[in-house]
């Protein structure tokens, strides 16, 4: 596992020079400078959500873990994906979140 992130949550500040994104103490962990600012915004909004996503997702798996019941695992509902499937998408996002070399 890499260092944890900055700490949440992150705001957007929209300055002369660019959309950013701050930490909790108003340090900088992104500067979105490119393009017109309707898509830094944009842009802006999943980025600055990124803490509070990923404790989501990792409550969300933690709970999933604590009622491995393969039959709800495998069910396949009608978009054809099984909460197994699912459950491994998860788990690879949130360790492309938090490790180096995911």
């Amino acid at each position: 596992m890499s260092e944890k992130h900055t700490t949440g949550p992150w705001k957007v500040s929209h300055e002369s020079n660019g959309t950013f994104i701050r930490g909790a103490h108003g340090g900088l962990v992104a500067s979105l400078e490119a393009g017109y600012q309707a898509m830094r915004d944009a842009d802006a909004r999943p980025i600055s959500a990124a803490p509070e996503l990923l404790e989501a997702l990792e409550d969300l798996t933690a709970w999933m873990e604590m009622f491995p019941t393969d039959s709800q695992l495998d069910a396949v509902p009608r978009d054809g994906a099984t909460g197994r499937e699912r459950y491994a998408k998860a788990r690879a996002a949130i360790r492309k979140a938090v490790e180096t070399n995911p």
